[in-house]
């Protein structure tokens, strides 16, 4: 009796991808806030606005996608989640012609995008990693985090000057 070994990969490439969007979208309110502070004049604090935005949609967003996943399943959340995310990036990215409240709007719309995905990949990764008390094995965010920090920095996605980020790991 032959027992098949089951593959892994196409899970685990996925995680990674949307890791990725994680990871771009959580970073987005950096370049976006000093494009916001030289379009409409905003202070820092009002720069800055756009993260808060982006993880306030946390709170609204955390008990709704966790009903969503028991529902309807992983696949169909995390579809729902990366068109929640491409319609909040595309509304920051109309801010120039809307105003400050779009670009704020945007975000907002953005956060429930990492919420869901969130919902979706940790327990996937559980699963992934082995299941049970074993944890999340498999926790690539913070090397999706420090690779986009990298292409900022690096010139080919080079920030004006005077935007820094801080250098934090998520472990």
């Amino acid at each position: 009796m032959s027992q098949q070994q089951k593959s892994y990969l196409l899970p685990i490439v996925m995680m990674f991808a949307l890791f990725a969007m994680i990871s771009f979208v959580t970073g987005l309110p950096a370049p976006f806030g000093v494009i916001v502070q030289s379009e409409f004049g905003a202070t820092n604090l009002e720069a800055t606005l756009g993260f808060a935005a982006n993880f306030i949609a946390y709170a609204f967003m955390g008990i709704p996608s966790g009903l969503l996943l028991q529902k309807i399943g992983y696949k169909k959340t995390a579809l729902i989640a990366i068109a929640v995310g491409f319609i909040g990036v595309g509304i920051q990215a109309l801010a120039s012609k809307g105003g400050f409240s779009v670009y704020l709007a945007g975000a907002f719309i953005s956060g429930f995008s990492m919420c869901m995905l969130n919902t979706v990949v940790n327990p996937m990764l559980n699963t992934l990693g082995g299941g049970g008390k074993k944890g999340n094995q498999l926790y690539p965010d913070w090397w999706f985090t420090e690779l986009f920090v990298s292409y900022y920095r690096s010139g080919i996605g080079r920030l004006p000057d005077g935007c820094q980020r801080r250098r934090t790991y998520y472990r």
